[in-house]
């Protein structure tokens, strides 16, 4: 293979650059801009390192947060959790008798389990061994290998912690998490695993991924598991993880997993999040709230914000009546802005002096607890909000303009707290307008991306079917370029998370009909990018394609989506006459779109094998390394591919 490497061959990508210099990360009109993302903060005019201007209290507890690329980092005590996801906002939770450091595993046949961990396996010459330990992204691990077959169909069970140690009397709430992988052999004979909480029968949740397919990926990447509890009563008096792997009568197994993350927590609010860590032993563990405080005097007097965050490690489940809230206001309770998921999903925007509510905005359904941006602004006499650029709402107040004394993020003792991760939020000292209201609300959208497309976007990758389900839409690029963002990709009618990507892509289109799709559901999946790639399937008619994606371009300005276009593309097999059509579509859209226009083919062809290769890179086509039989891109393809996107993308 060649040895350019992809940073290196970002420069063959792009078309010709625009004009104007590098747009700034802040608002040069905010009072104060605090980029958690960026690790800055613009205030006075100034830009500075955003951890000098915050005093963090999480008092007596070191706590954890995850940065892009899914490592887990380790904060100190009183220090604010900033990755470059943003600064975690989070309530106190205790994790009892979980082992996430996996005390006492040892390796051998069978080997010792971690402490608190057991097995259950079916009758038969079913067994197990403790293969090896390690640690992935900052996480322990340790590999699990089973083989045999049972003697009837029946279920593996690993158990996380003992059924007596975890109460869920009461009010209790709890979750169980795990980190799991394919570390070796193959799913083959294995039925569709599912995480459970207590006795529950609802289905697992993959961080950052899909919901209701073969929990564990044949690509051996540790992935985050969640499933929320309920509270306890009835006959179900303790909460217990557990990891279900169904096997049938007679069916030879031989896989290993590779185990991380453990944990069953519970915890006194109607709260359930998964995602963060708890660094323990066998012995109960707590890490308490998060305040965090501006040392920067916030404006005073009438002002507006905008505020972008997303769910606690992009997911944020919660029992019947969770509520989710974000405060930012002064820490003495005089005033405060209050953002908030009620128990029917909708959210609202609420400004509060002392406990008594003074003007209250619900914007309606979410659809969900996803996050997004919402903006506001206080006049003498009225609250006005938006969110994700749905329309503004005003409600009127009678009460005198905030003076703020100091800006607190997230938990204020005692009155309420916050769960999320904060990406930016900007402060005005001046009321905003209704453009603006719009604007801000709509400065982080629901989605990063949508991409249609046909089965270029949506994968046509036959040999990541697992016991007949397909994964392969996961592992095309709107799959690879979400997990790049640090979110994952998503189906239609799936909850939005914002770092996620739609795959829009259906095989067999034309680029007619992408565009008439597009123009029909675009309006509901508003996102920060639309990543056009059509024409592959009518490449005899250029005049058509160029015209097709042009009105999807005008589309995406119109809704405000910033876009790129990605041009059909060919291999040593297309015809002449294909290929000739190919290269007129792609030097008139290289020309339209300037430094919008993205090229596959470039993106490829530095990873070529300069001698399986070769034909290939003579005319700059797909390299047939990067292919299936059919001349479909692989999954090293869709990966390479994905995560260019991500580097090109600000």
């Amino acid at each position: 293979m060649m040895q350019l490497g992809l940073g290196l061959a970002l420069g063959m990508m792009r078309g010709v650059a625009g004009g104007g210099g590098v747009t700034p990360w802040y608002d040069p009109s905010a009072f104060v801009d605090y980029g958690f993302a960026e690790g800055k903060i613009y205030a006075g005019g100034v830009e500075g390192n955003i951890a000098a201007q915050l005093t963090a209290v999480r008092a007596g507890t070191n706590a954890t947060a995850k940065s892009k690329n899914g490592n887990i980092v380790d904060f100190a005590a009183n220090t604010a959790r900033i990755t470059d996801r943003g600064l975690v906002i989070e309530e106190a939770w205790s994790s009892e008798g979980c082992n996430t450091n996996l005390t006492g595993v040892v390796t051998g046949n069978p080997g010792t389990l971690p402490g608190g961990m057991s097995i259950d396996l079916p009758a038969g010459t079913l067994a197990y061994s403790v293969v090896a330990t390690g640690t992935y992204l900052g996480v322990p691990t340790f590999d699990l290998a089973f083989t045999g077959a049972p003697d009837a169909n029946g279920t593996i069970r690993i158990y996380f912690v003992p059924n007596n140690k975890v109460a869920a009397a009461g009010t209790v709430r709890g979750f169980t998490l795990a980190h799991i992988a394919l570390a070796n052999g193959s799913l083959a004979n294995l039925g569709t695993m599912a995480l459970r909480h207590v006795n529950l029968t609802a289905a697992f949740a993959e961080i950052g991924g899909s919901v209701g397919v073969q929990l564990v990926k044949p690509d051996a990447q540790l992935r985050d598991y969640f499933v929320p509890g309920g509270s306890g009563g009835g006959s179900t008096a303790w909460m217990r993880g557990e990891l279900q792997i169904p096997v049938t009568a007679g069916a030879a197994v031989n896989f290993t997993l590779r185990l991380g993350g453990l944990a069953v927590v519970e915890h006194n609010s109607n709260f359930a999040f998964g995602g963060q860590l708890i660094r323990s032993g066998t012995a109960a563990a707590t890490r308490n709230l998060d305040a965090v405080t501006s040392n920067v005097a916030p404006p005073q007097g009438a002002h507006g914000g905008v505020v972008e965050w997303w769910a606690l490690s992009d997911a944020c489940f919660g029992p019947s009546g969770a509520v989710t809230a974000l405060y930012i206001g002064d820490g003495t309770l005089n005033n405060r802005v209050v953002v908030n998921l009620t128990s029917a999903n909708a959210l609202q925007v609420r400004y509060l002096v002392g406990n008594v509510v003074v003007a209250s905005c619900e914007l309606g359904t979410t659809g969900g607890q996803r996050p997004g941006s919402v903006a506001w602004t206080l006049t003498p006499t009225e609250l006005r909000a938006s969110f994700n650029g749905s329309p503004q709402v005003v409600t009127a107040h009678a009460s005198p303009i905030p003076v703020w004394s100091e800006t607190r993020f997230g938990a204020n003792p005692g009155s309420i707290f916050g769960a999320c991760v904060l990406k930016r939020v900007t402060l005005y000292n001046r009321e905003l307008t209704e453009a603006e209201l719009r604007a801000l609300a709509f400065r982080d959208p629901m989605n990063f991306a949508i991409c249609p497309g046909d089965s270029l976007s949506y994968g046509w990758l036959p040999e990541f079917e697992v016991n007949g389900q397909s994964v392969r839409n996961s592992l095309a690029y709107p799959g690879q370029l979400g997990l790049a963002r640090g979110g994952g990709f998503r189906q239609s009618g799936q909850p939005a998370l914002s770092a996620h990507c739609i795959n829009l892509g259906v095989f067999g289109e034309t680029s007619t009909q992408i565009r008439t799709r597009l123009l029909a559901v675009g309006y509901d999946q508003r996102s920060k990018y639309c990543v056009i790639w059509a024409g592959q399937n009518n490449v005899n008619d250029p005049a058509t394609v160029v015209a097709d994606v042009e009105a999807m371009v005008a589309f995406c300005v119109s809704m405000g989506m910033d876009y790129r276009v990605m041009s059909p593309i060919y291999r040593v097999a297309t015809t002449v006459a294909d290929r000739n059509n190919i290269i007129s579509i792609r030097g008139q859209q290289q020309t339209l779109y300037g430094e919008r226009w993205i090229d596959p083919l470039a993106i490829w062809l530095p990873f070529a094998d300069p001698v399986l290769d070769a034909d290939a890179i003579a005319i700059g086509a797909l390299p047939n390394t990067l292919q299936i039989p059919d001349g479909h891109p692989n999954s090293r393809a869709y990966e390479i591919l994905g995560q260019a996107i991500d580097q090109l993308l600000p």
